[in-house]
């Protein structure tokens, strides 16, 4: 968590800079993805790459926004991170240079979206890796897991999303979203203060831990600690926390679980 923390402001802005390239006017049209995802004949890319696909799933917390006790609600703006490994052959993707981009590959950590907490030596000179960008539309043409939030109360807004293939097989899936979820605990009355605990939960729609497992990013899991005093909920920090459990008896299915601790 530490590590998170002290690298998130950076991260913030590397994930807005990331997201924001999507409206940049030399990114790939959606019409020459297609055309190099139907070269691919050999495999489906709207199916799953394995039979047991092993997710990393981050929550980077942004902003609680309301804490509605009347509702059982709570409201909040958040990254959500996917990874995953997809071994298959996308090399017609790479064949077309206008699809292609490149980035700095670190020794520890390459990641959809960087920074001090991602990567613990600076990449040495050339140490790149190419991939390719699939923005909101795009993001269609390519299988996703079937992870949700199991709280979520009304309709999840997403503010900015894009999906990154890279030659190596490795694919990150980054959302900024809007979500209501539903409040699974009570206050704790305390001395000095009353204690809360909101929690959101995060796993798949049908898929057991024999087609879909999580585990917590390893870096894309956190909060962003320079904006808790711009937290409009009124309720203050105290702690957060992840973890991943299975849950029964429908599964038996991975949850991930972020808990906030406030005060």
């Amino acid at each position: 968590m530490g590590a998170v923390e002290s690298g998130s402001n950076m991260m913030s802005q590397r994930a807005l800079a990331t997201i924001l390239a999507l409206l940049l006017p030399d990114r790939a049209e959606a019409a020459s993805l297609k055309n190099a995802l139907g070269s691919i004949s050999d495999f489906d890319p709207l199916e799953a790459p394995e039979h047991t696909t092993h997710l990393k799933t981050g929550l980077f917390m942004e902003h609680l926004l309301d804490v509605d006790f009347a509702g059982h609600t709570f409201a909040a703006d958040f990254y959500w991170t996917l990874e995953w490994e997809d071994g298959r052959n996308y090399s017609s993707l790479f064949t077309e240079p206008d699809l292609v981009e490149s980035e700095a590959y670190g020794c520890n950590k390459r990641a959809l979206i960087g920074g001090a907490a991602a990567t613990t030596t600076p990449p040495s000179a050339g140490n790149t890796i190419r991939f390719v960008e699939f923005g909101h539309q795009e993001i269609k043409m390519l299988w996703t897991p079937d992870v949700h939030i199991t709280n979520q109360h009304g309709d999840l807004i997403v503010h900015e999303e894009l999906m990154r293939v890279y030659e190596d097989g490795h694919i990150e899936f980054l959302r900024l979203v809007w979500a209501q979820m539903d409040l699974h605990s009570k206050v704790t009355l305390g001395y000095p203060v009353d204690k809360l605990l909101l929690e959101i939960h995060i796993a798949s729609l049908s898929a057991t831990t024999k087609r879909i497992t999580q585990s917590v990013h390893p870096t894309m899991d956190g909060l962003e600690t320079l904006l808790l005093s711009k937290w409009s909920s009124g309720w203050g920090y105290v702690s957060h926390h992840s973890a991943v459990h299975s849950k029964v008896p429908i599964g038996p299915l991975h949850m991930h679980t972020h808990v906030l601790s406030l005060g």
